[in-house]
């Protein structure tokens, strides 16, 4: 039995899937079976994750002073972008709860694997996709698989209430090289936290050295990343440039914000669909039945 299509014709655009260069030499032995032991699947979550990490790549150049209103603007289209994937069909079409829960654990899996390459930028980003409300407040059921990724992440990164503080330490006590690419996002927030609190700081008079310290580090850190990739050739995927709202069906919803859109986009979903999350609630209405029906035979 085929597997479920992985991606949409919009999200192998996003991704800028349909102008990779595969170099495949088909008469390769070794390329034979690899293909005989490799689903589609796995080929997408490869593919997927380069495109992925170029892209991480070519986020630093947005590090320079003059480009860094750009960064915050590019991260947003990525995520909205990544929770209509989940949400559509990519077009004009609403998801089923079932294709919504496929599409959530893709996304995990994805994320693990840009975690595991040690592109954790886009790791955080998926993150903060999956834990968007559009799609939490489906409260689709949770697979072991998901709680296992989401635990390792939570000790790697920390969470979104302390700002990812561990994600931050390594960033800061981790020479730059090409295995570990830190989350822009993650780096930018605390970049103008930083600004923030040093003015206040010199406005008091005060500024305690602990802090001087790691402000002085992170400015480092995020100049070498700068430097090293600001010439880095590949460009950044559709994810990050196209607008949600060409989007047609998000575009349509009657919210002014693109976040309201969002929800509004997700409460669309049938409510007679959303019960499939909850299989244990049908299972107990089933025993019931059952024992009612035993009770008249007797």
């Amino acid at each position: 039995m085929p597997r479920d299509r992985v991606l949409s014709d919009e999200g192998i655009k996003l991704f800028n899937m349909c102008y990779e260069n595969e170099n495949v030499k088909t008469g390769c032995i070794k390329n034979i079976i690899h293909k005989l032991f490799t689903s589609d699947y796995d080929i997408k979550l490869s593919r997927n994750s380069r495109q992925l990490r170029y892209s991480s790549c070519r986020m630093f150049a947005l590090l320079h002073e003059i480009l860094q209103d750009c960064l915050p603007v590019a991260v947003d289209n990525a995520i909205t972008n990544l929770v209509l994937l989940i949400l559509t069909d990519g077009n004009n079409k609403l998801n089923t709860i079932a294709r919504i829960r496929y599409n959530v654990g893709y996304y995990y899996s994805l994320a693990k694997k840009a975690h595991d390459i040690g592109d954790h930028h886009s790791a955080i980003m998926i993150r903060c996709a999956l834990s968007n409300t559009a799609i939490s407040r489906l409260r689709l059921k949770r697979s072991k698989k998901w709680e296992r990724i989401d635990n390792i992440f939570k000790k790697e990164y920390g969470t979104f209430m302390n700002c990812h503080a561990n994600h931050l330490d390594k960033i800061i006590n981790t020479k730059i090289n090409d295995k570990f690419l830190p989350s822009i996002i993650v780096m930018h927030t605390h970049l103008k936290k930083s600004k923030e609190y040093a003015k206040n700081f010199e406005r008091l008079g005060k500024c305690p050295e602990k802090f001087r310290n790691c402000k002085e580090k992170l400015e480092e850190q995020a100049e070498g990343y700068y430097l090293k990739y600001r010439m880095f050739e590949k460009t950044l995927i559709d994810l990050y440039t196209q607008h949600p709202l060409d989007n047609k069906l998000l575009a349509s919803m009657p919210a002014t914000s693109v976040g309201g859109k969002l929800l509004d986009l997700s409460n669309k979903i049938d409510p007679k669909m959303v019960s499939i999350i909850n299989p244990l609630f049908r299972a107990k209405n089933k025993l019931k039945r059952t024992k009612r029906k035993f009770n008249k035979v007797k």
